[in-house]
C-alpha cells in the first residue's frame, strides 16, 4: 500500500526542518495549548503531525494550523505545498459527496 499524500508531505516537511525549527515547532504546539508540553517534549516532526492529527488539529482538508506553523517557521514553500494538498483534498472531498 501506497503513502497517502498527507504522510509523503508530512515526511518532506520533517526532512527540511533544521533543529531550530524543530524546537520552535514544539514551542509553537505547546505555547498555543494545543499540545502538551510533556507530550511535545522530545517528540520528532512526524510525532507531532500524528498527535495534531489525533486531536484533529490537522487532518484531511484541514491543514491550515500546519500552513500557518510553516509560514511562521520561514518555510514558504512548504506551506504552499500545504496549501495546495489542503485544497485537492476539500476538491476530491466536495466530488466525493456529490
Amino acid at each position: 500500500m501506497a503513502l497517502s499524500k498527507s504522510a509523503q508531505l508530512y515526511i518532506r516537511i520533517s526532512d527540511n526542518l533544521s533543529e531550530g525549527d524543530v524546537r520552535n515547532l514544539r514551542a509553537v504546539v505547546a505555547h498555543d495549548g494545543i499540545l502538551g508540553k510533556a507530550r511535545v517534549e522530545r517528540a520528532m516532526p512526524l510525532e507531532i503531525f500524528n498527535m495534531l492529527d489525533d486531536n484533529r488539529t490537522i487532518g484531511e482538508g484541514n491543514l491550515g494550523f500546519l500552513e500557518q506553523v510553516l509560514r511562521s517557521l520561514g518555510k514558504g514553500k512548504l506551506a504552499d505545498e500545504v496549501k495546495l494538498l489542503e485544497q485537492e483534498q476539500k476538491t476530491e472531498g466536495t466530488c466525493m459527496s456529490e
